[in-house]
């Protein structure tokens, strides 16, 4: 049931409510890039959760006109219905998002704390989760990376209230912003980025710019979204974010090593989701989605001693180097700070002996000549982990 309506402005849509009563905010795609908001938005909120954010439940939604009914007091389905687009079999498509369950609170702050909040103690620009957006924001060309595109909720559960974070509108990651506002610069230069855009005006045309090479691919659900010419290292947000501005490599080790767990089979399962009507198109997207993981895995992982996992087995701590493990590069011994090598498998385990004493003891070791990591550990247990860069 259709309970309010929207036919005005950028974005007509409707509030409905489902038999059981959730509520849903629906959203339209455009004329001009049928499927591609609705899709986008299906299945980057789906490798946000997938991350381990909190995002909104947000599911592409097709239907007849008969199959939704207005309720008291709303006179504009028919008049949002006329304006936006409609399938070659009479339906309508959708993403449906479901109501965050709360008090809203507003925009997260891109830096400092929240002062009605006492459990927010660390400075947003200093929160790894945030400042990772410089690399899942790349993967993705997630680009519109803002305070109101996040909101804060205000939870209570078992008598106890805390805030919760979410991530929020995703529509216009992958190719969308090309597509919709002709910005193929997009992830490769800031809206005003007066690096980039005085090195193009002095040179004259001359310098050819990354995104020149960028054309539309022949679905207008994906857009310009590529891996050719595609730098992890060189991703630029629309409009900068400031826990990117402050992000190092081990935030970019931590987050390149989550996006190198989306395997292509998890990619599928999410694009699934999306109900894109071109095989082909659901395909691309996967296989560039794969190519640009690849790239920030390359990118990202070796900036530091890439060794995680970590397990205590016996008198021995072992670890895997992601390097390793994930195809780029071969080996190389794992040097302690007594200068002792210890053999890397070709899967990427390690194992270095613990410490006879159950002192508190640092175990410092490098891959290659990366920087060295410290292990802390004590009475047989990891205590923590300090990577240096």
């Amino acid at each position: 049931m259709v309970v309010a309506a929207k036919s005005g402005g950028g974005n007509p849509g409707f509030v409905v409510k489902d038999a059981s009563g959730r509520k849903f905010l629906v959203k339209f795609d455009t004329h001009e890039n049928p499927e591609q908001q609705t899709a986008t938005d299906a299945i980057v909120a789906r490798i946000f959760w997938t991350l381990g954010y909190h995002v909104p439940a947000d599911y592409v939604l097709v239907f007849a006109r008969d199959e939704i009914t207005a309720g008291p007091d709303v006179k504009d389905v028919d008049l949002v219905l006329d304006i936006v687009p409609k399938q070659l079999d009479g339906k309508y498509r959708a993403i449906a998002s479901e109501f965050l369950l709360g008090k809203p609170l507003g925009g997260v702050p891109p830096e400092g704390v929240r002062e009605d909040d006492p459990n927010d103690r660390i400075p947003h620009q200093h929160r790894r989760e945030l400042r990772a957006m410089s690399v899942i924001g790349a993967w993705l060309n997630h680009t519109d990376m803002k305070e109101d595109n996040t909101l804060d909720v205000l939870i209570e559960e078992n008598g106890k209230k805390f805030v919760r974070h979410y991530f929020v509108d995703f529509g216009e990651a992958f190719g969308a912003h090309a597509s919709e506002k002709g910005r193929f610069e997009d992830g490769y230069e800031h809206y005003f980025d007066w690096k980039k855009q005085a090195l193009a005006f002095f040179s004259f045309g001359l310098w050819i710019r990354p995104w020149e090479w960028l054309e539309e691919t022949p679905w207008p659900v994906v857009g310009a979204f590529s891996a050719d010419h595609f730098d992890p290292t060189d991703w630029r947000e629309a409009y900068p974010y400031w826990p990117i501005t402050e992000a190092g490599p081990e935030d970019h080790f931590w987050a390149a090593k989550l996006v190198m767990r989306f395997d292509r089979p998890i990619l599928e399962a999410i694009v699934k989701e999306a109900q894109i009507s071109a095989p082909e198109a659901a395909a691309y997207l996967i296989d560039t989605l794969m190519a640009r993981r690849d790239a920030v895995g390359r990118a990202f992982l070796g900036e530091v001693t890439p060794l995680d996992e970590w397990t205590i087995e016996g008198d021995r701590v072992c670890a895997v180097d992601l390097w390793v493990r994930h195809g780029f590069g071969e080996p190389e011994p794992v040097i302690d700070g007594e200068g002792h090598a210890h053999t890397v498998e070709k899967t990427g385990r390690v194992c270095i002996p613990l410490p006879a004493s159950d002192d508190y003891t640092v175990i410092k070791l490098r891959a290659g000549d990366r920087p060295y990591l410290e292990l802390h550990v004590k009475g047989g247990r990891i205590l923590g982990l300090i990577r240096r860069s």
